[in-house]
């Protein structure tokens, strides 16, 4: 994308040298659906994974077989490593928080205060964080560490890396709607197109998160899209309508902003990186 602001979407539509990348997400396997095709071109960017991806209830496990939860998350954890094995990026350069899946939203706080820690250390050109769309409260709470972070880095006057999103998916007339925007999203995105050799080791990653197969067989393995991050206000819902986390039952969206709200508070932040007054609400169908 000539003339993008940003020197990870320019990286892409320009080439030249790599920048230095952070990537952020919830879940093992969100960074693989998200950006695996890109991470096979910078096997020197920091991983940052929020939660250990094991829910407490059974019900929500990839794998009936495992015993316990704990059990599942190193199942989890050892699926990470080797996916990212693929792309040349080893367990040193991978931070995981540990925090329990679905549970995100309940440690706010304290996911954005480790995050501000894993940036001010890397010094990153870019954060790729996935965006606020009312997917999965694990992926908003991800979202919401990411601007939160940054706003306090430059609170106290650090350097603050540009904040780069990529789609997971979100909800339309109740269906879920994968690896593309919300519909009426700003323009200025980049849509990558992987080489087969790409693909190839996308497809690799994929079949390392073995507990998600079913899941992950519903994402592209062709194309990976990326834009310069809006500014949110974290305390409006994503996008009109239901929220697909709220068509499977698994958090109250008005819950979940009623924590970011008392986070912002006790963060000190009226609203994370640029403020409410630049957020605005997509309409989507129920």
């Amino acid at each position: 994308m000539p003339g993008s602001a940003d020197p990870f979407t320019r990286w892409l539509a320009e080439g030249g040298p790599a920048p230095r990348l952070l990537v952020a997400f919830a879940h093992p396997d969100d960074e693989t659906i998200g950006a695996g095709g890109v991470l096979h071109r910078l096997g020197d960017a920091r991983l940052v994974c929020v939660t250990d991806g094991a829910p407490h209830r059974r019900e929500w496990w990839g794998d009936p077989s495992i015993e316990t939860r704990e059990g599942y998350a190193a199942l989890r954890r050892r699926e990470l490593r080797a996916a990212l094995a693929v792309v040349g990026i080893g367990a040193e350069r991978i931070a995981c928080f540990g925090v329990a899946d679905q549970e995100a939203a309940d440690h706010l706080v304290s996911i954005t205060r480790r995050m501000a820690e894993e940036i001010a250390a890397a010094q990153p050109h870019a954060v790729l964080a996935p965006a606020y769309e009312g997917g999965h409260p694990d992926h908003d709470a991800a979202a919401f560490a990411v601007h939160a972070a940054c706003a306090l880095l430059t609170r106290t006057g650090r350097r603050c890396p540009a904040i780069v999103e990529y789609p997971l998916y979100h909800a339309e007339d109740g269906r879920m709607i994968v690896s593309t925007w919300l519909p009426g999203a700003e323009p200025g995105g980049v849509t990558v197109a992987l080489s087969d050799e790409e693909q190839a080791a996308k497809r690799r990653m994929i079949a390392c998160h073995a507990s998600q197969a079913a899941t992950l067989a519903q994402f592209p393995v062709d194309v990976e899209r990326f834009r310069p991050a809006p500014a949110y206000d974290f305390r409006q819902p994503p996008h009109g309508g239901r929220l697909n986390y709220e068509v499977f039952g698994w958090a109250d969206g008005a819950a979940w902003r009623a924590r970011a709200a008392d986070a912002l508070r006790e963060l000190g932040l009226d609203a994370p990186a640029g403020g409410a007054d630049q957020a605005r609400v997509i309409e989507v169908p129920a």
